[in-house]
């Protein structure tokens, strides 16, 4: 029963890991917070890490359905002042589909380098 249980886990942990893509290091260019729908738009200086082919991809966009909104815009902020790199780790499997991130990448992370 306990391996099984664990099994179940490690299934449940690597299908998650291969749904999320991480993009090259790159630096924040602009944020755009404050959406009621609780949503965050970004853009980096490198080209967008977009796997799905999203229609809309100007900006990344974040929801607090996907991600850790206040977390996420933490680190956005800090890296946008400091001039420092992240990289954006999105949903390979879907766009956005919430008003202003309809056809956006889908950010699940973000990693401050």
């Amino acid at each position: 029963m306990k391996y099984n249980f664990l099994f179940a886990l490690c299934i449940l942990f690597s299908s998650q890991a291969f749904a999320s893509e991480w993009s090259s290091s790159t630096k924040v260019k602009e944020v755009i917070a404050g959406y009621k729908e609780g949503i965050i738009l970004f853009s980096t200086k490198s080209p967008h890490h977009n796997p799905k082919n999203c229609p809309n991809a100007s900006y990344y966009s974040v929801s607090q359905s996907e991600a850790d909104l206040e977390m996420v815009l933490s680190i956005l902020l800090a890296a946008q002042r400091s001039d420092s790199e992240i990289q954006v780790g999105v949903d390979a499997t879907k766009c956005g589909t919430i008003s202003h991130a309809e056809g956006r990448m889908t950010v699940t992370r973000i990693k401050s380098l």
